[in-house]
C-alpha cells in the first residue's frame, strides 16, 4: 500500500462521523479531537484539520502543508511545488478559500472520489468534478507523489474475422416484431445474432460472426485465437479499444461549514 493509499484509508474509516449537535462545527471525540492540536478552541470550520489529521493517522509526512485555512493550505503547496495536475490517492482536493477533502481515487471522466470533513455536517464521501472551469486544485506532498503508481487505462481485447458477410435483417418497427423472427431461427443461428438499432427500427445481424469477445486481458485473447481461426480456417485480426464505462455524475460542493 502507498503512501497516498494509507491516507486514503485512514480518511475512510471516518465515514459517517457527525457533528453534535449538527451546524455547531462541533462533535465529541469528532471533530474536536481534530481541532484540538490547532489551538484555536473548537467551533470552527474543520474540513482542514481532518484533511491533516488524515496524514498524522496514517503516518505521512504532508511537508507542513495542511492547515486549518483553505487559502493557507493553496499558498503553501504553492511555494512547495507540491500541486499536482491529476487526483491520486491521498492527495488533498481543495478549493481555496472555500474547502478542502482527501482523494480516494480517480472514477474516470473528469470525476474523482473523496472523502471530506465538514461536508453537511459529517464525514462522507463525495464525487468531485475536476478540471478547467472547476476550481479544484490537487495538493499531493512529497511522500504521496512518490509512491504514486499510475495504472493503465482498462482495454478490451477482440478479434475480427474480415472475411465473415453477416447480412443485416430489418428493421421493423416494433422490437417484438424482430424478436419474433428471430425465434424462428435455428437455434445454432440465433446464437450469431447481433441486435442492432437501425434506421430509427430494430434490426439485426445475421451469418458468420464478425466479432469475437471481449476478452479482458491480451493473453487471454491471443489463447483463443489459435483456437478459432482453426475452427474457422482463416486468420483473425486482433484489437483492442479502451473499455467503455458510464460517466460518473458529479456532486456541486454544498454546504460546507
Amino acid at each position: 500500500m502507498t503512501a497516498g493509499e494509507r491516507v486514503a484509508r485512514a480518511a475512510e474509516r471516518y465515514v459517517g462521523v457527525r457533528e453534535n449537535p449538527l451546524g455547531s462545527n462541533r462533535g465529541n471525540p469528532y471533530p474536536d479531537r481534530w481541532q484540538a492540536p490547532w489551538g484555536l478552541g473548537y467551533g470552527w470550520p474543520w474540513c482542514g484539520a481532518f484533511a491533516a489529521a488524515m496524514y498524522t493517522t496514517a503516518g505521512v509526512d504532508d511537508q507542513q502543508i495542511a492547515h486549518p485555512s483553505t487559502a493557507e493550505i493553496y499558498s503553501r503547496a504553492k511555494r512547495l511545488g507540491a500541486i499536482y495536475p491529476k487526483p491520486i490517492p491521498g492527495a488533498m482536493i481543495l478549493w481555496p478559500g472555500k474547502h478542502v477533502g482527501i482523494v480516494v481515487r480517480d472514477l474516470g471522466g473528469g470525476v474523482c472520489l473523496t472523502v471530506e470533513g465538514n461536508t453537511s455536517d459529517s464525514v462522507a464521501y463525495r464525487r468531485r468534478a475536476y478540471g478547467p472551469g472547476s476550481g479544484v486544485f490537487f495538493v499531493a506532498p512529497r511522500e504521496v507523489r512518490v509512491g504514486y503508481v499510475p495504472t493503465s487505462p482498462r482495454r478490451d481485447y477482440y478479434l475480427e474475422d474480415v472475411g465473415a458477410k453477416p447480412v443485416l435483417r430489418g428493421p421493423w418497427k416494433i422490437r417484438s416484431w424482430r424478436e419474433r423472427i428471430i425465434s424462428r431461427l435455428p437455434a445454432d443461428r440465433r446464437s450469431r445474432v447481433r441486435r442492432v438499432r437501425w434506421k430509427g427500427g430494430f434490426a439485426f445481424y445475421d451469418g458468420p460472426t464478425r466479432v469475437y469477445g471481449p476478452w479482458s486481458s491480451k493473453a487471454s485473447r491471443d489463447r483463443a485465437q489459435k483456437i478459432l481461426e482453426d475452427r474457422i480456417g482463416r486468420r483473425l485480426r486482433p484489437y483492442s479499444r479502451l473499455r467503455k464505462t458510464a460517466a460518473p455524475k458529479a456532486e456541486s460542493l454544498g454546504k460546507t461549514t
